[in-house]
């Protein structure tokens, strides 16, 4: 993970997903999301390190070109059910240097990491991201993991659920 002053490091943290959970993620140097065993935690929509205001608020930022605007003024990022001829493609044109400038289309940029490291394409599961978020202060008993944001998703089949960042202790 790069810290503010521009450093990488390796964090452990005391959390961890559930078997019903992903993490929201962007492959932003273009060089995978996990490399030799290690998630590159620059490309989570979360923040351990202070660098970013919050996750809604970098995928916003992140996504700025995409953001609609749904029936009662909410924000959100449209994504839509890729073909795997489409997949392929957007695979082709994987590896180049993404940063924040390089952002082609949400519905291919954006990935789910699962609890078991498989990674699959939000679009397979949602068709909106919302950017609007409530703030929020939940922990678990042993105060390792919180959640300070949260905000809605709509699965491909109309259902509404919680998105939360989620942030969890690093380990001494």
């Amino acid at each position: 993970m790069t810290k503010p002053d521009g450093t990488k490091s390796i964090t452990t943290t005391y959390g961890s997903l559930n078997s019903n959970e992903a993490w929201l993620m962007i492959d932003r140097q273009g060089d995978g999301l996990i490399n030799n065993g290690v998630i590159n935690g620059d490309d989570f929509f979360t923040d351990h390190v202070g660098a970013k205001n919050n996750a809604y608020h970098d995928l916003a930022t992140t996504f700025a070109p995409f953001i609609k605007v749904d029936e009662k003024g909410h924000n959100y990022i449209q994504l839509n059910k890729l073909t795997d001829a489409q997949k392929q493609a957007g695979k082709l044109g994987a590896g180049q240097k993404l940063g924040v400038a390089r952002v082609i289309d949400p519905s291919l940029d954006l990935k789910l990491l699962d609890v078991n490291n498989n990674i699959l394409y939000a679009s397979d599961y949602f068709d909106r991201i919302y950017v609007d978020y409530k703030n929020t202060n939940i922990a678990d008993k042993e105060k390792h993991n919180f959640i300070l944001e949260i905000a809605p998703v709509r699965t491909l089949d109309g259902k509404y659920h919680l998105s939360a960042d989620q942030w969890f202790v690093p380990k001494p």
